[in-house]
């Protein structure tokens, strides 16, 4: 509370106090918060007309999707026990086949790295450490994997933008 305030409230001032006075503000000098005020709306405006930052921006969302799916997955598979599901085919195709419905950003190539990296570092565990078996039970269960297509990716879109 300012010297001021306190006199024109009535709360009694120290003698010592009384004499001395505020500084004055310098009529020269803008606040500090307004001299680095920037138009953020103007910068991100341009900003988002920038090839690069588009790339950035998607490349972000790309691997958030995928940090994100990876967590919920490691959540639920820590209650697994390796040696109960060591060579499991049937929670392959079934990684396999939520993977394909989750991942529906990005290029063709994208979603395919994503999806490779994800099946790997989940799955591994249950395969010995051994990527190339992993990935010949991969080719042998390429049948039953549902896989997407344009119009599943698209409604998928749609649905999680409106609900």
């Amino acid at each position: 509370m300012s010297y001021k305030e306190r006199k024109l409230t009535g709360i009694p001032i120290p003698d010592e106090l009384a004499d001395v006075k505020e500084p004055e503000p310098q009529s020269d000098s803008k606040p500090i918060e307004e001299e680095f005020k920037l138009p953020t709306d103007v910068i991100y405006k341009r900003m988002k007309k920038m090839t690069s930052f588009k790339k950035i921006k998607r490349a972000y969302k790309l691997e958030h999707q995928k940090r994100q799916f990876l967590s919920d997955l490691n959540e639920l598979f820590k209650h697994l026990k390796v040696k109960d599901h060591q060579y499991d085919v049937e929670l392959l195709v079934e990684l396999c086949n939520a993977v394909e419905q989750y991942f529906i950003y990005g290029t063709r190539e994208e979603r395919r790295q994503s999806k490779m990296e994800v099946i790997h570092e989940v799955m591994l565990k249950f395969f010995n450490n051994d990527p190339e078996v992993l990935h010949k039970f991969l080719r042998t269960i390429d049948g039953k994997i549902k896989k997407s297509n344009v119009f599943r990716r698209i409604y998928r879109r749609i649905h999680n933008f409106f609900f």
